[in-house]
């Protein structure tokens, strides 16, 4: 069964561009739980880039990669966990996909079918 039965966008990137764009944000990420969305890293795409962006409303980072495309989309995923396990599961010699889905946010790094 396929999760993912209709996918709105889905971007492709480098796993090394990936990890470090999300290293140079996740730090600053809330630590407590207090306010959950600011313990997330919102990954956006829109006009000619795609931007990390992370807050715990006292520092702000944000990275810009340029990225041709129409494909516009934001999501947010937990920074700390998506840094930390990823930076280490991640396979560099595969691309990172985004897939994003009314219903369904991914991040996949795993070998093409």
């Amino acid at each position: 069964m396929n999760l993912i039965e209709d996918t709105s966008s889905q971007i492709t990137l480098d796993t090394k561009l990936f990890k470090v764009e999300l290293a140079k944000v996740a730090f600053a990420a809330a630590d407590q739980a207090t306010r959950p969305i600011l313990q997330g890293v919102l990954i956006q795409k829109k006009n000619d880039s795609l931007e990390f962006l992370c807050t715990d409303s006292h520092r702000l980072a944000l990275m810009k990669s340029p990225m041709s495309g129409k494909e516009t989309f934001q999501f947010v995923f937990p920074a700390k966990e998506l840094a930390q396990s990823f930076s280490k599961l991640m396979d560099d010699s595969y691309d990172v996909m985004l897939i994003v889905n009314e219903r369904l946010n991914t991040v996949t790094n795993s070998k093409p079918d």
